[in-house]
């Protein structure tokens, strides 16, 4: 007995040690191009670590060493792309781009100078100072994979080395319980698929919301899914199913299922977008807005208020969802738009990354954008150059044009001056020959007369020794300049005068 299983302990040692060279073989003779991924993802919500944790499967199937820890230069014009959390479009008027341009300048800010130093100060802590500042290790990405697509989502110029595999976490739906199936194949009038997603718990609902949905449901003949958290739900009508769970790649994707009542989360909506599935949206925070709005635009979703919810709010959206048949259309038309593409998500994906590994960092990828600040990237030092330019020669044109005006309007001006002269020197000559001609009763001519022309061309009487005299002047202003302070006289032009005594 004992000889026999040292045999068969024999056996099994030579047995492990044929199938160790054959593995060293295999390893020796066929080259396997692993690499070690570290994947750091820190969110805490589940929906935002779907697309990475199919990622880092993907990858590990073929054959890289993947390790994960849950938690770029690129174009980000306010003009055309939305803050995520204001309801905006990409087509947006004046009003929507200053608010745009007003909300994403905090955002950038408080990231880089509140979550940014508070990361700073944590990564010193664990790394040491040696570690580099985490803002030059961002900007040394070789990759960046976005959960977005252009047909679901705003168009956006994207440098080389960012890359959307917008519904990776998509696969193949698997095959439903028998509980859900039979419930789906038996809707006669299909069925409506109610879900919050992982974060909101709709068991959490104010009494005369879920009541105000509930009534809603009771008056329709689709049969309703609920994802409900809880065990049991009040007043629950007999077309309404509830669980706590639900497959919900799966439901989506069976052709019973006529409306998808969402939050607007980014992965769900996807789902829906990938089966063609429209949409009931009540946004609740975070992105959520954005999404829908996009959606709504795009014909396959019905926006319903949260603090609007009520019997008939409800039954309004869903029947123009479910009445309409341009939603139903418009959904599979995204659908279609959606699926066509030359490479899956996850294929698109783990190409790129292995394409970085094969090349080193694949540096050629990398945007210059990448190391500018952002006064340069908007080009704003350039546009103050060419203004400060285009002001100064402004500038120096009014300049010459002042001159220029100045030179030819004084040359003009000259030969009127010269003809005032002229015609002060004939007042002057008509005046003098009057008074020379004028005596006292003694036929003695006693005139002395001083006339002077003021900056007004109006003529200035100093000193006269006549009893009377008559101005031909067209002046009306005269003055006595006798004494020390000049006293104005009033003399009627072409009238007989009669001098004063005191001028005697």
């Amino acid at each position: 007995m004992e000889k026999d299983q040292n045999g068969v302990k024999m056996l099994q040692t030579h047995r492990n040690f044929f199938y160790i060279f054959l593995l060293t073989l295999t390893i020796s003779f066929c080259r396997v191009d692993g690499a070690r991924i570290l994947g750091v993802f820190p969110h805490l919500a589940k929906s935002h670590f779907i697309m990475d944790e199919v990622l880092m499967k993907g990858l590990a199937a073929r054959g890289h060493e993947v390790v994960v820890i849950k938690r770029f230069g690129n174009p980000d014009n306010p003009a055309y792309i939305p803050v995520h959390f204001l309801a905006h479009s990409d087509k947006m008027n004046f009003y929507e781009r200053l608010l745009n341009t007003v909300a994403i300048v905090p955002i950038k800010l408080g990231y880089k100078y509140l979550v940014g130093y508070k990361s700073e100060q944590v990564a010193r802590k664990y790394f040491g100072d040696s570690l580099p500042p985490l803002e030059e290790i961002a900007r040394n990405t070789s990759l960046h994979l976005v959960n977005t697509h252009f047909s679901l989502f705003h168009p956006r110029p994207f440098v080389p080395a960012v890359v959307e595999v917008g519904g990776i976490h998509l696969g193949e739906p698997k095959k439903l319980s028998k509980e859900f199936a039979e419930f789906l194949d038996s809707a006669k009038h299909g069925v409506i698929y109610l879900s919050l997603g992982s974060t909101v718990r709709s068991d959490s609902f104010p009494e005369e919301k879920r009541l105000g949905l509930l009534q809603a449901f009771a008056q329709l003949p689709q049969k309703v899914l609920w994802k409900w958290e809880a065990d049991n739900m009040p007043d629950k009508p007999d077309n309404v199913k509830i669980a706590k769970w639900m497959p919900q790649l799966e439901i989506l994707s069976h052709p019973k299922v006529k409306v998808f009542i969402t939050h607007g989360g980014l992965m769900g909506t996807m789902e829906a977008a990938y089966f063609g599935v429209p949409m009931v949206a009540i946004p609740l925070f975070g992105d959520q807005k954005m999404n829908v709005k996009t959606f709504v635009d795009k014909g396959i979703a019905v926006k319903l208020d949260y603090n609007e919810i009520s019997k008939e709010a409800v039954l309004s959206a869903l029947r123009m969802v479910l009445e309409d048949p341009s939603y139903s259309e418009n959904a599979k038309q995204v659908a279609r738009a959606f699926r066509d593409r030359p490479l899956s998500a996850m294929d698109t994906a783990t190409y790129w990354i292995e394409y970085i590994i094969r090349h080193k960092g694949a540096q050629h990828l990398r945007s210059a954008a990448a190391d500018l600040p952002w006064y340069q990237i908007l080009l704003l030092d350039v546009i103050a150059v060419l203004l400060a330019g285009i002001v100064i020669i402004i500038y120096v044109v009014y300049l010459i044009a002042r001159i220029l005006f100045r030179v030819v309007f004084s040359r003009k001006s000259k030969p009127a001056k010269k003809s005032e002269s002229t015609n002060k020197s004939e007042k002057k000559k008509k005046i003098q020959i009057f008074q020379t001609s004028h005596t006292n009763s003694k036929n003695t001519v006693k005139s002395e007369l001083l006339l002077l022309c003021s900056s007004s061309f109006s003529f200035v009487l100093t000193r006269l020794n006549l009893t009377s005299f008559q101005i031909y002047c067209s002046t009306d202003t005269f003055w006595d300049h006798r004494g020390t302070n000049p006293v104005p006289l009033n003399l009627q032009p072409g009238a007989l005068t009669t001098i004063p005594q005191k001028w005697s």
